[in-house]
């Protein structure tokens, strides 16, 4: 109906999920190829920052049929390690750069800006640092499930159709991308095929059951939950249960923002 004739850009907030990242990718293309050539579709997510104010650190990101997801991990706060140049072990652009000293600043019996000394070792540029390398770690993990996805797909020309036939036994086709992202490729094809309206419409109500085993209450209207456990694995620091993540962008980051500085 032209709705998208005139409009180049589409954003989509707290979109943190690997998954999603490919989803929004082949929708744009197909929106490209048969609407508008102009348009972007773009998302964003706190997530990094969020980890950083956990005591989170991205130690690598897992692109599997099993683990599709960023590995965070309880990051190194230690007294011990101020002055230390051994390096940081984790790698990014940020990371390969620093030694634990840039990271562990405070001493034992160091004061913070607040006068007081606090239990981390962390002072605010150390927050900023882990920030930098949180979120470079995060783009890369984006841009690799979509370098992945494509060659996948190359490879796998799977009928969306296929999905739940199976039941508990439906097998992964490839060694790297989940079968749901392989299936939806094939869906999101299909119906910006339709000749008609009436027959797009009807291929998404055909869909639904298919479209809901993607994201669980997320298209199914359900109530917001904390999904941290789903979007990401945790392998140290809090316990993920401890993490509110149904509101992240505005409630944590605020706490974020008004507390880094306390360093207590």
């Amino acid at each position: 109906e032209g709705m998208l004739t005139n409009k180049n850009w589409i954003h989509f907030l707290g979109t943190a999920q690997l998954d999603w990242s490919c989803y929004l990718t082949l929708i744009q293309r197909r929106i490209r190829k048969h609407i508008n050539e102009e348009i972007t579709i773009s998302f964003d997510c706190a997530s990094p920052f969020i980890a950083t104010a956990h005591g989170l650190v991205y130690t690598n990101a897992q692109h599997s049929p099993k683990r599709w997801s960023v590995i965070m991990d309880k990051a190194p706060d230690n007294k011990a390690l101020a002055g230390s140049d051994i390096p940081f072990p984790f790698e990014s652009e940020v990371g390969r750069r620093l030694t634990m000293a840039d990271i562990c600043h405070y001493a034992p019996g160091m004061l913070n800006k607040i006068g007081k000394e606090g239990k981390t070792s962390w002072d605010s540029f150390a927050y900023a640092l882990m920030m930098g390398h949180n979120v470079e770690c995060h783009i890369v993990a984006v841009q690799r499930a979509q370098q992945l996805m494509d060659i996948e797909i190359a490879k796998h020309k799977l009928s969306w159709r296929l999905s739940g036939i199976e039941g508990k036994k439906e097998k992964e086709y490839s060694d790297w991308v989940p079968r749901r992202i392989l299936y939806f490729a094939n869906f999101v094809e299909e119906l910006f095929n339709t000749k008609t309206k009436a027959e797009a419409f009807q291929m998404i109500e055909d869909g639904l059951p298919f479209l809901r085993s993607l994201e669980g209450a997320r298209l199914q209207g359900g109530p917001a939950q904390n999904t941290f456990g789903s979007l990401f694995e945790v392998e140290g620091g809090k316990n993920q249960n401890e993490i509110d993540f149904a509101n992240p962008d505005d409630d944590e980051l605020r706490a974020l923002e008004e507390g880094v500085d306390n360093e207590a």
